[in-house]
């Protein structure tokens, strides 16, 4: 493994509802949720994403002596990533087995490697019934938002379960922000273990 010095240098934030005073991996299970918990806890380089997932914002850094993967440049590492989790995961496999990393890297790039392909009819009309719910909350579209935004989580859920298999105790990627006016891509960590974040953790008042 390699530790990667450098990006202890970067503050990410992460927002929340909750208020707390230290971090927890996994995250703790929240069953209220429709979705469920994540395995991992997601923060973004954007004060401005993050406040937009929540409104209390923490600011912290990586220890230095963390192992993270940068999934954002092409790499021997994300190779083995990018061959495991098309191994091990169907909608990858319909969507990165006949290509070499370029499209991988689109859609790193673009920051949508987060969107899952939506390949089947009825998951196509999931998708328009998510985006219709999205600009005018229509009752009827409720569940397919719903729906979707599994489809979504379960997606992200087998980025973090390959980066665990491999043995990474964290990663970074790109997710895309067309929501957030005047944001078009945050750079996303996700961390699964403890012994990545520094002691530094504190709120930010925005």
């Amino acid at each position: 493994m390699t530790s990667h010095k450098s990006f202890s240098d970067i503050r990410w934030y992460h927002g929340s509802k909750a208020r707390f005073d230290r971090w927890s991996f996994p995250p703790p299970p929240q069953p209220s949720s429709r979705l469920g918990s994540h395995s991992g806890v997601f923060f973004a380089s954007s004060r401005t994403y993050a406040k937009n997932c929540g409104p209390i914002v923490y600011q912290t850094k990586l220890d230095p002596g963390a192992n993270v993967l940068d999934l954002r440049q092409p790499s021997t590492h994300v190779d083995a990533f990018r061959h495991l989790l098309i191994a091990s995961n169907e909608r990858a496999k319909m969507l990165f087995s006949l290509e070499t990393g370029a499209h991988w890297q689109s859609l790193m790039d673009s920051g949508y490697i987060f969107q899952p392909p939506l390949y089947s009819e009825e998951q196509r009309t999931l998708l328009e019934g998510h985006n219709r719910w999205l600009k005018r909350k229509t009752p009827a579209d409720e569940e397919a938002f719903w729906a979707v935004r599994r489809i979504q989580r379960e997606w992200i859920e087998a980025f973090a379960q390959t980066a665990r298999d491999l043995g990474w105790q964290a990663f970074i990627s790109r997710e895309g922000t067309r929501l957030i006016k005047g944001l078009k891509v945050s750079d996303i960590l996700c961390v699964l273990t403890d012994g990545v974040i520094a002691a530094n953790t504190v709120r930010v008042r925005l």
